[in-house]
């Protein structure tokens, strides 16, 4: 075990040598402010399983920007240089763990049809991120808790949490793509993504939606994974974030434009999401 004091702001606790074979990397870490991602190769044959845990990260996988929020999953194949030069680390903790598929196709206590169809699926995956399942941060903390403290039993037992990580993790990928909103939520987002610089009241969204304000709330969350209100915030910032990068309009301006009252409330909402205030982030982008 490696546990680190990485930077002042970063704590992590890294198996480069797990019980299992077919895991050449596990771990947890957590950042408590924003910074660079930087690039990194992935193992040549290994998968990469990422679950955040709370916060959110901006990650760069072969020149593609994605935005992965709180209770999901996050995918690099193998080979993939992920991070990227600008890629962004915001305030988060996060479980992972590196896997690979055997040559021969077998993975110890799984028939061979089981694994080919896993590999498939992850071979196959587009979507580089997608929710979890409720289960999944205790399966992690399962798995780390059978490397902190291995015995007699240890070995067979992790096997078992890590295939219900991978099994559980391609069933939630496969439910996810396959989701399509109820009519009324999709009316819902397509507002809202027109209107992210007006508030978004819950007696006019849940009109909208042809629900109660109480159903509505419930129905979002269950199929977004986010309140409204914080589904709505966060496509600001994804806004404010492509203006701060590719713009040179003031940081007021940006907050104007987006609905904040103020630049110091957008600033203040900025560090409580990414981590960094808008001229930080701009001036890391710009720097990297």
């Amino acid at each position: 075990m490696k546990r680190s004091l990485l930077a002042a702001d970063t704590i992590e606790t890294y198996y480069p040598k797990t019980l299992l074979p077919e895991l050449p990397g596990l771990g947890w870490r957590t950042f408590s402010q924003g910074t660079p991602g930087g690039p990194r190769p992935s193992e040549s044959r290994a998968f990469e399983i990422c679950f955040i845990d709370r916060g959110s990260v901006e990650w760069w996988i072969n020149g593609q920007l994605y935005e992965a929020g709180p209770k999901s999953l996050f995918i690099n194949k193998p080979g993939e240089w992920h991070g990227g030069n600008s890629g962004m680390v915001q305030p988060c903790e996060m479980y992972w763990l590196q896997f690979f598929f055997p040559p021969d196709g077998d993975l110890p206590g799984l028939r061979e049809e089981v694994v080919t169809e896993l590999k498939s699926i992850y071979e196959g995956m587009e979507r580089r991120y997608f929710a979890a399942s409720s289960q999944v941060e205790q399966l992690f903390e399962q798995l780390l808790n059978e490397q902190r403290q291995p015995g007699l039993l240890a070995e067979s037992c992790a096997r078992a949490i890590f295939q219900q990580i991978l099994i559980t993790s391609a069933r939630d990928y496969l439910a996810q793509t396959r989701l399509e909103y109820s009519p009324g939520i999709k009316r819902v987002l397509g507002w809202m993504d027109k209107h992210l610089a007006e508030d978004a009241h819950s007696e006019t969204l849940a009109e909208l939606a042809a629900m109660s304000v109480a159903q509505f709330y419930k129905v979002f969350h269950q199929e977004v994974g986010l309140s409204p209100a914080d589904y709505h915030v966060r496509q600001r910032l994804f806004i404010a974030k492509q203006r701060l990068r590719n713009s040179d309009t003031s940081i007021t301006g940006i907050a104007l434009e987006l609905g904040f009252s103020s630049s110091q409330y957008f600033a203040t909402v900025f560090k409580k999401f990414v981590g960094l205030t808008p001229g930080e982030y701009r001036h890391l982008r710009k720097k990297v």
